[in-house]
């Protein structure tokens, strides 16, 4: 048939969005230890802030009802509109009440992009579901990689201050999209017929183990990769990096993790979700922990490998939450996002009071020893049955 086909072009249009607009919520990071020597706030305060950028998501379900009903998948275009006016705007942001606004303001335009998004993939990647999610978080990696590289140069250039003047490049690179975006809606979506008389409450209750399995793995991997992702320029700036050094790792951290994004989702349609999940599950807390008790070439030889496993698995559970099919997948992907959201949360303000009460190290420590519980979480996955 014919919408059984991978289609290479529309995936490549909608992870290209997906890039473009990651490439600046990516800034966080990099603008965290800077904004914090600015304007002066603790390590907790520190981690309340990527909770404000993704405050917004607990909303998923209702964007993600409304995007199966009405073509909301245009504002895939818009978000990195909003993306790069409120993340520059950071720079010139004089207190903290400012910038939690500004990342609020920001975490409204990620839904409207990351919600609909893996839809579309679904819709455009035929039998190769996980091929295409791996192009999809392909671009999402790549922009945490590219990210801190753009502002780490923009404030090089520019200063904290004017790093504004990127604003008016976003803005054209989404028009650009945008022509895309509406041509993917329009030509390669087929038209549903007739009204599904699946409920809402049905589909929570198909997907309630699938949701569990997801939970579990964010839970016990959550705090190690919050720690990386988000704290990892701190930590290093703590044990005397510079900015720009802890800019380098974080970027080579996340090209690895763009690799291993690429690779995987292909991987888990040859030998299966759980078998993929599994290599993660073993590797990634023992390269966390020895990364911690490292330093200098070997560290960040460790870490590569690291962005490598850790970033292994997006794509392969987004695979898996679609493997399940529903009339209404951009609300399944909502409350998937959703559950995501709370957990990361929690994890960015544990890691955030626990640096404060005890270090940086042993809270990376910490979260590579609890990342072990991912494994009976994925021995005991629900697959959906082949046919």
């Amino acid at each position: 048939m014919k919408e059984k086909k991978f289609q290479l072009g529309n995936v490549l249009t909608i992870s290209t969005a997906h890039m473009l607009h990651d490439i600046f919520t990516a800034f966080l990071a990099i603008l965290l230890p800077l904004l914090r020597e600015k304007i002066g706030f603790s390590l907790v305060l520190a981690g309340f802030l990527p909770v404000a950028l993704r405050f917004p998501n607990l909303i998923n379900p209702i964007i993600g009802s409304y995007s199966d009903k009405l073509k909301l998948r245009y504002l895939v275009a818009a978000a990195p509109i909003v993306a790069s006016i409120s993340m520059t705007l950071l720079g010139v942001a004089t207190n903290y009440a400012t910038v939690v606004i500004l990342l609020l303001i920001a975490g409204f335009g990620s839904t409207l992009i990351h919600v609909p998004s893996p839809v579309l993939i679904k819709l455009v990647s035929g039998d190769k579901k996980g091929m295409g999610m791996s192009f999809y978080m392909l671009g999402g990696e790549l922009a945490r990689a590219l990210g801190p590289l753009v502002v780490t140069a923009a404030v090089s250039i520019w200063t904290l201050e004017g790093i504004w003047r990127i604003i008016p490049i976003g803005v054209c690179l989404s028009l650009l999209i945008y022509v895309k975006i509406s041509k993917v809606e329009r030509e390669a979506i087929p038209q549903k017929a007739g009204k599904s008389a699946e409920t809402h409450k049905d589909i929570m209750k198909l997907m309630l183990p699938v949701f569990l399995s997801v939970a579990g793995i964010n839970i016990f991997q959550g705090i190690m990769r919050q720690s990386l992702m988000t704290f990892l320029p701190t930590y290093m700036k703590a044990n005397g990096s510079t900015i720009v050094m802890a800019s380098i790792a974080l970027s080579i951290m996340q090209f690895s993790g763009a690799i291993g994004t690429f690779t995987a989702g292909t991987i888990s349609d040859v030998i299966g979700r759980k078998k993929a999940l599994l290599i993660m599950a073993i590797i990634t807390p023992i390269l966390m922990i020895t990364y911690t008790m490292t330093s200098g070439v070997l560290a960040i030889v460790i870490l590569t490998f690291l962005g490598f496993f850790m970033f292994f698995a997006n794509p392969i559970i987004l695979a898996y939450i679609h493997d399940f099919d529903t009339s209404k997948q951009a609300f399944v992907n909502g409350v998937f996002m959703t559950i995501s959201f709370v957990i990361s949360s929690l994890a960015s303000l544990v890691i955030g009071f626990l640096g404060d009460a005890i270090d940086l190290n042993t809270t990376f420590r910490i979260g590579g020893i609890l990342a072990f519980g991912v494994i009976p979480i994925v021995l005991f996955m629900k697959e959906k049955k082949k046919n």
